[in-house]
């Protein structure tokens, strides 16, 4: 184990369990050290965890994969590592490989028919077999036009076999999305089965995201709470447990607030339901006044129109006539920025 992380050295790759992906060679790391940093620190290499890839480490590694007979096309999912160094010095893989003095294949044009009649093809030919390892040529393609490769085969009147998600298979199907150009704005790529994978297997699909690499690159959508009538009052209820008051509510949970008049047509009415009650506030004059100098203190919004301060409102027109008034009387600033004394 300790000469594969000294080959690993001499061979000048960073050494990080994404640069060579050896599951076998981590666990021994882990029975005999307790960990993959701490078998590469007893040989002295603490250093060399940290390091970063270089222009010329990535052409050298580029043209090491393809003289060892290593498939260049799926280097991001054999070497994470050289895939993301790639595409950060040479902006994408394909330049990466240019710079390395490697010509890329034309590609052959695939549209849907050819996709289904090579599918149809390997299946005659190869009953039962794994497409994915018999033409790993015909998948990319499947996926962009179709969506997924099972999507593919059920237009080809192929049954899809059943296949057990596992980490290695959903962080490796992201990574395939994401070198294909797949929209990422959806969980899953759109795919249900695979958003729904990732989340019972990494607890959300932006940890799984994050798995695979690619934290810094996808766009993790994330849909607003849909909030439910028994919901609210669950969350109205805790409020008041925490001991908060029903007034700050309004700045600190608009959500909340607007969930309850979807639900209950009213805020009060989401109270009451939920067993308490909003009691009347009686202003005075000096109240009145003390909150607008107190809300102007803190830069809260002193708008008439703002849900905060509409029951401060109401009562500063009883009191004072009109808002503005009231703002006046309390001698804050008006909108041509002069401060206003009252009378």
């Amino acid at each position: 184990m300790q000469l594969r992380i000294i080959e690993l050295y001499e061979r000048e790759k960073p050494i990080t369990f994404s640069s060579h992906g050896d599951e076998k060679l981590r666990r021994s790391a882990r029975k005999h050290f307790g960990g993959w940093r701490r078998a590469v620190e007893s040989l002295g290499l603490a250093s060399e965890l940290r390091k970063s890839w270089t222009r010329p480490q990535v052409i050298e590694a580029i043209r090491v994969r393809r003289a060892e007979g290593h498939r260049l096309f799926k280097t991001y999912e054999e070497d994470p590592s050289l895939f993301r160094a790639a595409r950060k010095h040479f902006g994408n893989w394909p330049r990466a490989m240019q710079a390395a003095g490697i010509e890329m294949q034309s590609r052959q044009r695939w549209d849907k028919c050819r996709v289904i009649e090579r599918l149809k093809e390997l299946v005659e030919t190869y009953p039962g077999g794994n497409i994915r390892q018999l033409d790993p040529c015909v998948v990319g393609p499947a996926e962009r036009r179709f969506g997924s490769l099972e999507k593919a085969m059920q237009a080809a009147g192929i049954e899809p076999p059943r296949r057990r998600w596992t980490e290695k298979r959903i962080i490796r199907t992201i990574q395939s999305h994401y070198a294909i150009g797949s929209s990422i704005r959806d969980a899953g790529f759109g795919d249900d089965r695979l958003a729904r994978a990732a989340k019972r297997w990494f607890g959300s699909w932006d940890k799984a995201v994050a798995a695979a690499g690619f934290a810094d690159c996808i766009e993790v959508y994330k849909p607003p709470k849909q909030w439910t009538a028994s919901g609210v009052i669950r969350a109205i209820r805790k409020w008041r447990a925490d001991g908060k008051s029903f007034k700050d509510i309004w700045m600190d949970n608009t959500g909340l607030v607007n969930a309850a008049k979807h639900h209950f047509g009213r805020w009060r009415n989401a109270v009451e339901t939920a067993g308490f009650e909003i009691e009347n506030r009686v202003w005075t004059r000096q109240e009145v006044i003390a909150d607008i100098k107190q809300r102007h203190s803190v830069g809260h919004s002193l708008n008439s129109s703002h849900p905060t301060n509409v029951n401060l409102v109401q009562a500063a027109r009883r009191h004072f006539g009109s808002w503005s008034r009231a703002k006046i009387a309390a001698g804050v600033q008006s909108k041509s920025g002069k401060s206003r004394k009252p009378r």
